[in-house]
């Protein structure tokens, strides 16, 4: 009974082991970069993206920025600032949006145009 047990326990040791061996992957490492390794690459993309439209860039000239300072400061921006300025980027309304208050304006518009006609 008791080489009965040994052998099975030798048994199952012996399948560990060759389990072990069989499903032994090899580490793979590699080099990554800061930008990698922070995820702040696709915010500085962004960033850079929306200095390089026409509308802004004009926008930076007419406020007495020059484009390329504009850059030159984005770049020299931290990775936490870069991204709390990418996630405010993508909260501002898009062009044409109304305000409330503008909305509301309107319509009182159209309801006194309404009683006058």
């Amino acid at each position: 009974m008791k080489q009965k047990a040994q052998s099975r326990l030798r048994a199952f040791a012996g399948a560990c082991l060759l389990g072990a061996a069989v499903l032994h992957h090899p580490a793979n490492a590699g080099m990554v970069s800061t930008e990698d390794a922070s995820g702040a690459a696709p915010a500085r993309e962004q960033i850079d993206t929306f200095l390089a439209r026409p509308e802004v860039a004009k926008q930076l000239q007419d406020l007495g920025v020059p484009p390329e300072e504009a850059r030159a400061r984005a770049d020299a921006m931290t990775d936490e600032e870069i991204r709390h300025v990418a996630g405010q980027l993508g909260a501002l309304p898009a062009g044409g949006a109304l305000s409330n208050y503008e909305l509301l304006l309107v319509l009182l518009l159209i309801v006194i145009l309404a009683v006058v006609l």
